[in-house]
């Protein structure tokens, strides 16, 4: 059965902590939207997060209340013109999937990661300006104390450590 609908190209999904609700990246929205599986809420949504900085891909949690959002890209100016315009927004998704399917790949951009708890609140965030080591970063993974990243653009895996040392 149909739990939310009208989402803005839903990719990402994880359970939060206590498994009370389940947050989904709409990657066309620039936000996190969750779900309530219990509690009070139970049965309804809400937004998790809203007006992020690109385009939301992969969602992880870490088990404790720590969110990693994964970005496949960050927003641009010509982007955000045509996002009031559902239809030309559909047309450029699709332009976008027949160019990945064809084996084209963007350039590489900046590799972003932002940490949030279950209020939406960012704790922290990951930055590769320059998009060197990793780009178009679309899965984050917690374990031991690192970050394990993929991307759908690229032939790597990369790791970096959760904490400052």
């Amino acid at each position: 059965s149909t739990l939310v609908s009208d989402l803005y190209l839903p990719v990402g999904l994880t359970l939060s902590a206590d498994e009370d609700f389940v947050a989904v990246a709409e990657f066309y929205g620039y936000r996190v939207t969750r779900y309530w599986l219990k509690g009070p809420k139970r049965g309804s949504w809400d937004r998790l997060i809203e007006n992020l900085p690109g385009f939301p891909d992969g969602l992880a949690s870490d088990g404790s209340g720590t969110i990693y959002i994964s970005f496949a890209g960050l927003r641009s100016p010509i982007l955000d013109q045509i996002h009031p315009y559902p239809w030309i927004k559909d047309q450029f998704a699709k332009l976008l999937l027949l160019l990945l399917s064809l084996g084209m790949q963007p350039a590489p951009g900046p590799g972003v990661v932002v940490a949030i708890d279950e209020s939406g609140r960012v704790l922290r965030s990951f930055h590769d300006p320059e998009g060197q080591i990793v780009h178009m970063i679309t899965a984050a993974e917690p374990h031991a104390g690192h970050l394990y990243l993929s991307s759908i653009g690229g032939d790597w895996i990369a790791r970096c450590p959760i904490e400052d040392r």
